[in-house]
């Protein structure tokens, strides 16, 4: 009866602890061109719901309850970034940020009318016939 009740016990501390599982993940997120430091970055544990936006220094600090392989930063104009990190434990990660490059389409601009001139005179000649039309002079 002793044996069961200890192996029980056993068990349920077991999975406690599993379930208490904690990883705090803390660092600098930074252009890696530049080498400065980017705020308003955020930054989340993948498969998770859980993460933070580094501050004005482009710090950032967060904790992740439950398994977790990796963190990942995502920012406006640059490529999102995947980084591992060791479930349960505390790290400190800073986190190099690609600037992306957006190619866009040639347009080209040729001389001609302004299509805002021809709105106008079309504009002008309905209101001139709308005026004529209720017998008032323009």
């Amino acid at each position: 009866m002793k044996l069961i009740f200890l192996f029980s016990l056993f068990l349920c501390l077991l999975t406690l602890g599993s379930a208490a599982q904690i990883t705090r993940v803390s660092g600098k997120v930074y252009n890696s061109i530049e080498n400065e430091v980017m705020p308003f970055v955020t930054v989340v544990g993948v498969g998770t719901n859980e993460g933070c936006v580094s501050d004005i220094d482009g710090k950032f600090s967060f904790q992740i309850t439950g398994p977790v392989d990796s963190i990942r930063s995502i920012y406006v104009g640059y490529k999102a970034k995947t980084i591992k990190v060791k479930s349960g434990i505390t790290q400190i990660i800073n986190i190099p940020m690609e600037p992306r490059s957006i190619d866009f389409a040639v347009v080209d601009i040729l001389p001609g009318e302004n299509p805002a001139v021809t709105i106008l005179f079309v504009h002008e000649e309905h209101q001139d016939h709308d005026l004529a039309h209720r017998g008032q002079v323009a």
